[in-house]
């Protein structure tokens, strides 16, 4: 693989930021939070503003319209910069924008103004033909970038035309509806009203590429330092591949007064009981904490838990594998276990028993309730239900066992919770016989993406904060479904919300059914919620770790005094 899967991009990305509805009304004071942030930090700052960060994975690539691993995404979006970004506290303000967007009354056609003093590392201006080289890049079948449908989510024009081979339209990207109007003017039309929209444009598919310097190095672009240029709070100098990198401050960023982190180094480092003994040895100034290391830290100052995630852990089930075409055996499976045993008796660090997908807690309505209102838990039935879904589904297939495969990656807590799983179901349901399989991230993403597996423990978290992040996924043919998963009525359902963004209450009804069929169905088995936890140096300040898509912002870190 060249990327890591984005089925396991929550491991990378723990968690969300507030309603998109509020966020989406940013009133342009970019630099309000960072100007108190500032002067606040100034007389604390420490001599050396560096920074010593640990990945359990390579970048893949630094190129934005071909990434899709939360390790490249999350670099990426340190060295550029697009139209939107999110400040520490997940509003939408803007970056290479110079100021918010004019909209048309019709809230489809927005307008943006980029900022006089925008460049590249190179001295090359940022310009409006960036974003729309880059936009078209992304969509063109020759580089077949599989984050081309989330222009399709946001509703820009002809973005899903462009991009299905049986439209008249197919790669015709110059339809696309972008369009510089000037040097310095970025016009966007979209299909409908989009409310997640702007907080797409912080999302890096969505960044401009300097097509210079794309042209100039081919398909080397991006695959090491000098290959590239940069326009956002950072650049990288250094790329070890396999063992790390390094980001220096950018001094040409719009907003660099305000950037204190001169350099960022990161190695990479898989087994997490090596990097805390990095970090018990002050190498490295965070880590996230495996279940089997969180009692050695329970009492320290700098162990931060507790807080729930933004995404999901979840069974995924292959409808080619004929037991799982039957939906009592399915339903036998989703009811067949205790998830408390997995959060209370294993994990132990915070994470929620699941009987839902699109997290709880992290996405509110117009009506300002929680997303899981409507439905707090979906499908929930007893074991003794279960054992009877299996008998069913037994009798209903002609056999009395059923032999499977469990996926899963390379990682401390995957194991132990694919163990729980095994053991729980091989004792609830007579005749089933689970053989866990492990692979590394990169043969896992592999073999998911051509649906050869039975079923799989994975997860998932949201690109944007919006559900129509966790459920377009699952569309007949979407990109990530590679379940065999196909309902009319799911599809119907998704394509009725994305005609209600001038109506959020009657979309977000929408959506809580849409999810409610999805389960009900138990194509995907949500298992947990997990929490965060990880270790922090207490002079390492303002680092954020509560954002969509590429979770880590350092932007506005800075190390105090100690």
């Amino acid at each position: 693989m060249k990327r890591k899967s984005r089925w396991i991009v929550l491991v990378s990305m723990i968690c969300v930021i507030s309603l998109v509805l509020s966020a989406c009304q940013g009133n342009g004071n970019e630099s309000k939070n960072n100007e108190k942030a500032s002067k606040d930090s100034q007389s604390k700052l420490a001599k050396v503003q560096e920074l010593n960060m640990v990945s359990d994975g390579d970048i893949s690539t630094m190129a934005s319209f071909r990434a899709t691993d939360g390790v490249s995404l999350r670099a990426i979006e340190e060295v550029k910069s697009g139209l939107m970004r999110l400040d520490k506290d997940g509003n939408i303000i803007p970056d290479m924008a110079k100021e918010m967007p004019k909209v048309s009354d019709d809230q489809k056609v927005y307008t943006f103004k980029l900022r006089p003093d925008a460049k590249w590392s190179n001295g090359d201006p940022v310009t409006a033909d960036d974003f729309v080289y880059a936009w078209h890049k992304i969509l063109n079948k020759d580089t077949a970038g599989e984050y081309a449908y989330i222009f399709t989510s946001a509703a820009v024009k002809n973005a899903k035309e462009i991009t299905d081979p049986k439209s008249a339209l197919y790669n015709q990207v110059d339809k696309l509806g972008i369009k510089a109007l000037d040097e310095k003017t970025v016009q966007v039309t979209l299909e409908r009203p989009t409310p997640f929209f702007l907080s797409l444009l912080a999302f890096p598919p969505f960044f401009p590429v300097d097509q210079k310097v794309v042209k100039k190095y081919g398909d080397k672009y991006a695959i090491e330092p000098d290959n590239m240029v940069y326009n956002g709070p950072f650049t990288m100098t250094e790329w070890h591949h396999g063992t790390g990198w390094t980001f220096k401050k950018n001094p040409d960023y719009w907003d660099a007064k305000d950037i204190h982190l001169n350099k960022v180094n990161y190695k990479i480092i898989k087994e997490v009981s090596t990097q805390t003994k990095l970090y018990d040895t002050d190498k490295i100034d965070f880590t996230t904490l495996s279940t089997d290391l969180i009692r050695k830290y329970e009492n320290k100052s700098d162990l931060h838990k507790g807080e729930l995630g933004k995404g999901n852990v979840y069974l995924s089930l292959n409808q080619k594998i004929p037991a799982l075409k039957n939906k009592d055996i399915r339903n036998a499976i989703y009811n067949g276990f205790d998830r408390k045993k997995i959060t209370e008796y294993l994990l132990k660090d915070g994470s929620a028993p699941a009987y839902y997908f699109v997290a709880k807690g992290r996405m509110k309505g117009p009506d300002g309730k929680d997303f899981r209102a409507a439905y707090p838990e979906i499908n929930k039935h007893d074991l003794k239900w279960a054992q009877a879904k299996w008998r069913k589904g037994l009798h209903e297939i002609g056999k009395n066992k059923v032999n499977l495969q469990l996926l899963i990656y390379e990682g401390s807590s995957n194991a132990a919770v694919a163990q729980s799983l095994k053991f729980q179901l091989e004792k609830n349901l007579k005749g089933i016989h689970i053989e866990i399989r492990t692979q590394p991230v990169k043969q896992f993403s592999d073999l998911m993406s051509a649906g050869n597996y039975d079923f799989s423990l994975t997860s998932w978290g949201p690109d944007y904060p919006d559900p129509m992040s966790d459920l377009e996924m699952w569309v007949t043919g979407g990109p990530f479904n590679n379940t065999g998963f196909s309902s009319e009525k799911y599809d119907s359902m998704i394509q009725k919300a994305k005609k209600l963004g001038a109506e959020p209450k009657k979309r977000y009804e929408v959506l809580q059914k849409a999810e409610k069929l999805l389960l009900d169905s138990a194509i995907i088995v949500p298992v947990y919620q997990p929490a965060y936890v990880y270790l922090m140096k207490p002079y390492v300040k303002q680092f954020v770790y509560t954002r969509p898509g590429p979770n880590q912002d350092w932007t506005y870190a800075y190390i105090a005094k100690h």
